[in-house]
Parts: C-alpha cells; sequence; structure tokens
C-alpha cells in the first residue's frame, strides 16, 4: 500500500504544476535531450506528465530518431518509429501512438509518478515500462520528469525495472 499512497501524492503534486512551468520544464530537458544519439523511445505525454508533444517535434526536426510506445496486449508495448508529429494515432490507454514499423531504440524517456536516485520509478502500476525494459536491458532507461518528482525512496518490488539516469528540469541527476 505505500506505492498506492505516494501514487495518489504524487498525482497531487504534479496537478499543481502551472502550464508555464511545465513548457520551461520540456524546453529545459531538451538542452539535454538534444545530445542524445542513436533511437530515442519517447512517452508521448498525456494529462499532467512533463510535456513531450513539442519535445518530439524539436527532436524530429533536429534529425534524431524518434519512436513512441506502441501498446500491442495486456503490458505489452512495443516501439514504432515517428516521423512526425502530425503522424500520431489513437493508441491504447489514450495514449497517442505511431503505426511506424518496429524499431531497436538506444535510449528511452520513462514517465513516472515518481523517481529516486537510486534508479527506482513509481509508475502508474500498468507495468508496461518494466515489462519492455526487462525484454531490452541493453537500453539506456531515462527517467524523464519534474524536479519535485524526485523522493528519497521509492517502494519497489522484484519485477521493477531500474532505471540509469534521471532527467529533470534541473539537468541529470546522478544515481547514488
Amino acid at each position: 500500500m505505500l506505492k498506492e499512497a505516494l501514487r495518489a501524492h504524487m498525482k497531487d503534486l504534479r496537478e499543481r504544476i502551472a502550464p508555464d512551468e511545465a513548457l520551461a520544464a520540456e524546453q529545459a530537458v531538451w538542452e539535454h535531450v538534444r545530445t542524445l544519439d542513436g533511437t530515442v523511445l519517447v512517452y508521448v505525454s498525456i494529462g499532467t506528465e512533463l510535456p513531450t508533444r513539442r519535445l518530439l517535434g524539436w527532436m524530429i526536426e533536429a534529425g534524431m530518431s524518434v519512436a513512441v510506445p506502441r501498446i500491442t496486449g495486456q503490458r505489452a508495448m512495443e516501439a514504432a518509429a515517428l516521423g512526425s508529429t502530425e503522424a500520431l494515432v489513437p493508441g491504447g490507454f489514450r495514449v497517442p501512438t505511431s503505426e511506424g514499423p518496429v524499431v531497436a531504440v538506444d535510449h528511452v524517456l520513462v514517465p513516472g509518478l515518481a523517481f529516486d536516485r537510486h534508479g527506482a520509478r513509481l509508475g502508474y502500476g500498468a507495468g508496461f515500462y518494466d515489462v519492455w525494459l526487462a525484454h531490452h536491458t541493453g537500453v539506456d532507461a531515462i527517467g524523464l520528469g519534474y524536479l519535485r518528482q524526485v523522493v528519497d525512496a521509492v517502494p519497489t518490488e522484484g519485477h521493477d525495472a531500474p532505471l540509469q539516469r534521471l532527467l529533470t528540469e534541473a539537468g541529470w541527476l546522478t544515481r547514488s
């Protein structure tokens, strides 16, 4: 039940982020994302997540190779190539996706409700990223969120996939 209490608290905290602060955070993370090489799997933001819609556009305009998640079943997703933000189509769980081909990725920007500096992440409870990361162990898993989403410790279970890095509007946060 620790996870559920933390989820509720972090959802409330994230809902209080002003729209202009969210847009500024997206701009700030772009300065770091633009340094990534290879193919990057990026979540398409919904609700109060750190926005990624403009980020996706900037990445594509910069000539970066971009993919977005495509839900394929229960706890199953794949990386679908995205050539333009206009190519986004409705997907599972109301999350826009791409009809592009499945591609291998080098980095994945992972959403979450809370993160800690030990590589733990609190997601929404569906397990899509945990399962995907378990099958793609060589991928650089990067938590992407607001600095206020970083907590001292996220409760974890055996199936929770660790992150290698964390990126917020304040820049890269190192693991401890």
